[in-house]
């Protein structure tokens, strides 16, 4: 019983580990203009996180590496799908650019109004300013 136990805690050691690469390299590909590589680790990435004992919270940060992989390659309506069901503020946000672009004005607005409503997006009191979301600067 106690090997099985400390077994699966070297495998979440060993599970986390490989996300955080996954993410890194993500970020990487991303800052370097490699949509394609990006969007193929992420989609691993969300594939990785499927398994048994990744939070939802992680699960949903994959989501958003995945469509904005997408959305910066100009495939919104790829990230629209995977960010479909997303709660996250961050994924939200996403979420409406990806309606605007797809000219879903009335859901755009539908999340941006849910967002403002939550206090998840600062109203900024000057235009050309960047608004924090959840912590993060955009």
């Amino acid at each position: 019983m106690v090997e099985s136990v400390s077994e699966d805690a070297a495998f979440l050691a060993k599970s986390n580990l490989v996300s955080q690469r996954l993410e890194y390299i993500i970020g990487y590909s991303l800052d370097q203009c490699q949509f394609r590589s990006a969007v193929f680790l992420a989609e691993r990435l969300v594939s990785h996180l499927r398994s048994p004992g990744h939070s939802e919270g992680q699960r949903e940060y994959a989501q958003y590496l995945l469509a904005t992989s997408h959305y910066r390659q100009g495939k919104s309506e790829a990230a629209w799908a995977v960010l479909e069901g997303c709660k996250t503020s961050r994924c939200r946000y996403l979420f409406a650019q990806c309606c605007l672009d797809l000219r879903r004005y009335v859901e755009c607005n539908g999340v941006l109004e849910f967002l403002l409503e939550d206090k998840a997006l600062a109203k900024c009191p000057t235009a050309g300013k960047h608004c924090q979301l959840d912590g993060v600067m955009q």
